[in-house]
């Protein structure tokens, strides 16, 4: 099979969707070593993590509207041109990454 091929904008919408998954996910991951099993934090992590459909939207939201670099957030007005440049490559292809990324981290 061969490897797909993205230009530099999809490359940068796709490291920006890995960084917002790995960000929303390690936040619930960690929750749940944190957090005795019996907690509502760990109950709600628990549940988040259990609901892909909900992963999907809460991650394809925070990678349209928050920019990562280097693991760290930058806010919307900063980095707004780059935003924009990864909303430029469509509502569909990019939940079609975010569905794939979040499948590779087993949610």
């Amino acid at each position: 099979m061969e490897k797909m091929k993205f230009d530099v904008r999809q490359k940068r919408a796709r490291r920006n969707i890995k960084e917002a998954a790995d960000w929303l996910i390690g936040e619930n991951e960690a929750t749940l070593e944190e957090y005795p099993e019996d907690s509502n934090v760990y109950q709600s992590a628990k549940e988040w993590l259990a609901d892909h459909g909900n992963i999907v939207q809460e991650v394809y939201k925070l990678a349209t509207h928050s920019f990562f670099i280097d693991g760290c957030c930058c806010s919307e007005q900063e980095s707004a041109p780059i935003l924009n440049d990864i909303r430029f490559c469509g509502k569909e292809w990019l939940l079609a990454q975010v569905e794939e990324i979040v499948a590779k981290q087993g949610y």
